[in-house]
């Protein structure tokens, strides 16, 4: 019947988009017969009854078979509200009441509450994976009707990947990254999870697929060499000496000092993007002098602490590279160019009074590494943090203190200690001094 329909059907639908989703993709079923009833099931929810009276053939021989069929499906879509990703928009469980809705108040500190849903660069990279999954069905004439989701299935999904895999040239974590980008934006507007099936459990070809791909690419290791207290020596008797401005000088200073004896990661000092924010970034209420030797640094947010419990370090003096006395003499300096510091303003600043962004401080750094004839390409903002553990193996330290100075809550932090070539050698040599 459906093949005699199609084939005379003129084109004309009221449907929102012209993609066709299988039954088995949205978890929807309806059927119905002409002499018994019609009936409908979605997600374990499912409705049956006899014809009204009006559309009973016992009563009325010249309805069509094609109108029956299609009086469940608007059933369905009533009874569960069928949006148009083929999805349950709301249900009798998570509906929202006519009084609440239209609610300004509770609507603004929904939308409040949920920007921190998560971290903003976060947010630049899901937005990032969704635009080009858009651009992906674009470029191949799938319909995007905006406001609305596009229709998602696994096949789509598997495709996207290959896309970003020949045509991208994406790594499996960037891959993975995009797809994570695309699961927000259908959960956000209320949608399932797309990265799970309709019965909760995973999109195991998809896992294959990605795994694949790892397989082919290999995993290919960043190099990011340490900082160690040697390199961090000579970075500050260049600065001693002068190499930018004198305010910069003793700004760099501080925070090198502070990033490696702290064992900070770059974001833990410097601000990845323009906006400053108080509450997360690094402030001047945030450091507390204890005399001259020692002084304790509060983190409000880190990499392991994203609900803000915030850590305080201890950073202690000591004769040679001191972290404290840096900070001193970089806080008074600031303070003398700007008596009205308030506690709220940014820790580091530039002369120009622009806070310090992980940008410009790697520029700064890398003109320092080569001017001490270091190569420059083969370091990070995270190199202090390796440098600290390098050094801190090399010197003896204790496995227990590496992890506590590192905040480190498992033994990841072996990944991060280079063992040289001489140590290397005294190792295997050990290994037969009684042989």
């Amino acid at each position: 019947m459906w093949e005699h329909f199609l084939a005379a059907w003129n084109g004309a639908h009221f449907f929102l988009h012209s993609t066709v989703t299988l039954a088995s993709d949205i978890d929807i079923f309806t059927d119905a017969s002409s002499t018994v009833g019609f009936g409908g099931y979605f997600k374990g929810s499912w409705f049956c009854d006899k014809w009204p009276v009006e559309l009973d053939s016992q009563h009325n021989n010249d309805l069509s078979m094609a109108l029956l069929e299609l009086y469940p499906i608007v059933v369905a879509a009533m009874l569960w509200e069928i949006s148009p990703l083929g999805t349950s928009s709301t249900t009798a469980q998570d509906s929202v009441p006519i009084v609440l809705q239209n609610n300004p108040n509770l609507d603004e500190q929904f939308n409040h509450l949920w920007s921190f849903a998560i971290t903003s660069k976060t947010r630049q990279a899901y937005n990032c994976g969704h635009a080009q999954f858009i651009r992906f069905l674009t470029m191949n004439n799938v319909p995007v009707s905006s406001p609305f989701l596009p229709s998602i299935s696994e096949n789509l999904l598997l495709l996207f990947i290959t896309y970003c895999y020949e045509h991208l040239h994406l790594s499996a974590a960037t891959i993975e990254l995009y797809l994570s980008g695309i699961r927000f934006k259908y959960i956000e507007a209320g949608f399932p999870n797309p990265l799970r099936s309709f019965h909760g459990g995973p999109l195991d070809r998809l896992k294959l697929l990605i795994k694949s791909i790892k397989r082919v690419q290999g995993k290919p290791r960043r190099e990011r060499l340490p900082l160690t207290a040697n390199i961090v020596a000579q970075l500050i008797k260049a600065l001693k000496k002068g190499v930018f401005t004198p305010y910069t000088d003793v700004l760099l200073e501080a925070v090198i000092l502070v990033a490696f004896f702290g064992f900070l990661r770059c974001g833990e000092f410097a601000i990845d993007t323009t906006q400053f924010d108080h509450q997360v970034h690094l402030c001047v209420e945030d450091v507390k002098f204890k005399d001259t030797s020692r002084v304790y640094l509060t983190l409000k947010k880190t990499k392991t602490d994203p609900f803000r419990r915030r850590t305080t370090l201890t950073l202690c003096s000591n004769d040679s590279l001191c972290p404290v006395k840096a900070l001193q003499v970089y806080i008074n300096l600031r303070r003398h160019r700007n008596p009205l510091v308030k506690p709220c303003d940014p820790l580091f600043i530039f002369r120009d009074g622009l806070p310090l962004s992980r940008s410009r401080f790697l520029h700064y750094l890398r003109s320092l590494l080569n001017i001490i004839g270091v190569d420059a390409r083969k370091y990070s903002g995270h190199s202090f943090r390796i440098g600290a553990a390098t050094t801190a193996a090399h010197v003896g330290v204790q496995d227990y203190l590496i992890k506590s100075l590192g905040r480190w809550s498992s033994d990841s932090y072996n990944r991060y200690i280079h063992v040289s070539d001489k140590s290397l050698f005294a190792a295997q040599s050990a290994l037969v001094n009684k042989v």
